[in-house]
């Protein structure tokens, strides 16, 4: 069932009482997903090194954010005490306040049925500069399949094993 974006708020300041709720900064397979998603980042970046801004949309505590191959990095967050963990290099902007702004706009384990996916979906598309990059990371069972039905299938698919499941990492070129 389709969580309102106060429900998912609510939801989220519960899971994030505790530091890392979901053992990510702890666990191998998530270490492991976190490689992939900054490989994804590296293989499709225009340009050696680093893009110039990055957007992680749903940064939780900015984990991943915080290695992202960019100049400039800022995350998205609903929930504030999660958001209140971001590292140092990494700031905090509200939703929808970006338009075309970044060069590389990720989005991992996001996309699913109870978020309110299409609101996701529209801040991905619209934070994304032209010809920016666009990656996500996400359980393919659980995943809406939201950026395709836009803006059509993705360049680099890739899927692996991850705990008892698996992910599928996307990314685009728009």
């Amino acid at each position: 069932m389709l969580r309102t974006d106060n429900e998912t708020k609510a939801w989220a300041e519960g899971q994030y009482k505790k530091v890392d709720p979901w053992s990510y900064q702890r666990t191998a397979d998530d270490a492991f997903r976190k490689e992939k998603v900054i490989a994804a980042c590296l293989l499709m970046a225009p340009f050696p090194g680093k893009y110039r801004r990055a957007l992680d949309i749903g940064a939780g505590e900015g984990w991943i954010t915080r290695d992202l191959p960019a100049m400039e990095k800022f995350g998205v967050e609903i929930s504030d005490a999660a958001a209140s963990r971001f590292p140092d290099e990494v700031m905090r902007v509200a939703a929808g306040t970006f338009a075309g702004a970044f060069n590389l706009v990720i989005s991992t384990e996001t996309m699913f049925e109870h978020y309110n996916w299409k609101a996701i979906r529209d801040q991905i598309i619209a934070a994304a500069a032209p010809g920016g990059v666009i990656v996500t990371c996400n359980n393919p069972k659980w995943e809406v399949k939201a950026l395709e039905k836009v803006i059509g299938e993705p360049v680099l698919r890739v899927e692996f094993p991850y705990k008892t499941m698996s992910m599928v990492l996307k990314a685009w070129r728009v």
